[in-house]
């Protein structure tokens, strides 16, 4: 008997702590649903009405290629050459 009124204990404390992180999370702003609606929104064509999937993948693999075209442009302007010793540093040999 004991253990069932534990049991309902714990369900009461679960279900409170789970509905205070809810409000917390609805009054702080996060709201993953909504955000997704945000992001459908944003993305979605306004004559289609609708996302248009093929030209997302097309644009994300444009994105792509233009990141990695930029990675290959910047690591081959880190091109170095030594060009020999500083002597303008002070010391016995040269004072």
């Amino acid at each position: 008997m004991k253990k069932i009124h534990l049991l309902v204990i714990v369900a009461i404390l679960f279900t409170s702590v789970n509905s205070v992180f809810a409000q917390a999370n609805l009054q702080s702003g996060d709201n993953p649903s909504a955000r997704e609606k945000y992001a459908a929104e944003i993305t979605k064509d306004p004559a289609l009405g609708y996302v248009p999937y093929n030209r997302l993948l097309q644009a994300i693999e444009h994105t792509e290629q233009l990141k990695r075209n930029l990675t290959q442009r910047s690591t081959a302007s880190l091109n170095w050459v030594e060009r020999g010793p500083v002597y303008d540093s002070v010391g016995p040999s040269n004072g």
